[in-house]
């Protein structure tokens, strides 16, 4: 939906070139019966653009990104989702390159972040309107997308994070994938178009392995998953495509589930979860429910210091999931997360685990090092219990100078499903409340399987 790019730490080149409206005017000219010629559809209206100045997209996009994050986090205060998105829009429009309004059927060029990123990224100007050309020309293909498919209905009655993403990678898929075919077509040098699809999968904190993850795989798997089914069916499967989109992010990584048709029947887990919380003393705590799929994971996995290729390992395996996170504020804030998530068989559940371990060994390792701390093993131990295959019990202490904060984790799996209980400071809650939720959860998988 939009172009952007993080913070780059490298030289930035001064480049003397900036991109004005006349240019941009000869862009959408020139991107136009290219896009038109190569998706085999045709604008049914002119092209709407207009460049334009930071604070314009700031406000854009505090418009539409509040009710989209209002649907997509459940149980998220109104609150904090308004400050979650005037930071958000705030940020990205520092960044942002080009962006294609659903709201007002727009398409919107940033000059000024051009001129930024070019010299950021050290684009020379022999390159930069060749860069700047593609920018625009990724954005056009979603103008041409809404006319067509009504991006704006589908996106208004996305419900969940999960179908949110695959819909997303399809949608930017489609943009990077054109916007690739333009740049062999007109032989545009491999610096501009390597730039332009980096600018694509860019994102606004460099430093953030989990949403950098996150962005490559729906721009990057996005468009291999569109030439995959184009492959298969010809520019007839993106009319298809749209019409029933992918609803799962497993099927934007493995492209032949979609187009085999085959699918697997989910878990219910807003009903597990609404029994769940019935049961949790989650008075006065904020909570949030967020689906969990193949792209989150493998994001979750590689922010952790995990390698891309064991991330993509699990998240090829991974059929869906759920995480509630629920949070007091305190001076001491105590914590609540319970996560289960669907594998395709038990082994990569397992595997999942193991790596939490290896996760948690190096969190250990870097809190003892820091000065005036100690980490205390209250329990720890593997539990028999019914309904599980095993369970890993574990409770300890971390103290900071004076400060102690109580950790308890269970963790097991049934079968292919990875079941995770965490709470910090609840530290009216014992081991046995704790099995008894686990157990809980065990007795309604178990009607669900």
């Amino acid at each position: 939906m939009f172009l952007g790019f993080s913070t780059y730490a490298g030289a930035a080149q001064d480049t003397s070139t900036s991109i004005n409206d006349k240019q941009v005017r000869t862009m959408v000219e020139k991107a136009k019966p290219l896009i038109e010629e190569i998706t085999g559809r045709k604008y049914k209206s002119e092209v709407k653009w207009n460049a334009v100045k930071r604070d314009v997209v700031r406000d854009l996009l505090i418009q539409e990104l509040g009710p989209q994050l209002k649907k997509l986090l459940e149980g998220m205060g109104d609150d904090l989702i308004a400050r979650q998105t005037e930071m958000t829009a705030s940020v990205a429009s520092q960044s942002v390159l080009g962006k294609y309004s659903f709201l007002k059927k727009e398409l919107y060029v940033v000059p000024d972040n051009i001129k930024t990123v070019a010299e950021i990224l050290g684009i020379k100007d022999a390159d930069i309107e060749d860069f700047a050309f593609l920018v625009v020309a990724h954005e056009m293909v979603h103008v041409l997308d809404d006319q067509h498919y009504n991006l704006h209905g589908k996106i208004e009655g996305m419900d969940n994070v999960e179908n949110s993403q695959a819909f997303n990678a399809l949608m930017e898929g489609h943009a990077v994938y054109t916007a690739n075919k333009i740049a062999d077509r007109l032989k545009i040098s491999e610096t501009a178009r390597n730039m332009a699809v980096r600018s694509a999968a860019g994102i606004q904190n460099a430093s953030d392995r989990q949403q950098q993850q996150l962005f490559q795989s729906i721009y990057i798997k996005g468009s291999e998953f569109v030439e995959a089914i184009i492959a298969q069916n010809g520019t007839a499967a993106i009319d298809a495509a749209f019409a029933k989109p992918p609803a799962y992010t497993r099927q934007i990584i493995n492209p032949e589930e979609y187009i085999n048709g085959s699918s697997v029947a989910g878990i219910d887990y807003k009903n597990l979860l609404r029994k769940l919380t019935a049961e949790l003393p989650l008075e006065e705590m904020r909570s949030q429910i967020v689906d969990l799929g193949s792209m989150t994971l493998s994001a979750m996995i590689v922010s952790q210091g995990i390698s891309e290729k064991e991330a993509a390992k699990l998240a090829e395996n991974c059929l869906d999931g759920v995480v509630l996170s629920a949070a007091r504020q305190a001076v001491k804030p105590s914590t609540v997360t319970v996560a289960v998530i669907n594998f395709k068989n038990g082994e990569a559940a397992v595997e999942f685990d193991e790596i939490g371990k290896k996760v948690e060994q190096s969190r250990v390792a870097q809190f003892t090092a820091r000065l005036n701390t100690s980490y205390k093993p209250i329990k720890e131990e593997t539990l028999k219990q019914e309904g599980f295959d095993y369970i890993r019990y574990r409770h300890v202490e971390n103290k900071v100078d004076d400060e102690v904060t109580a950790e308890i984790t269970a963790v097991g799996t049934i079968g292919n499903i990875y079941v995770e209980l965490g709470l910090r400071n609840m530290t009216e809650l014992t081991e046995s409340d704790v099995l008894k939720f686990m157990r809980l959860i065990s007795a309604e998988l178990a009607q669900k399987r």
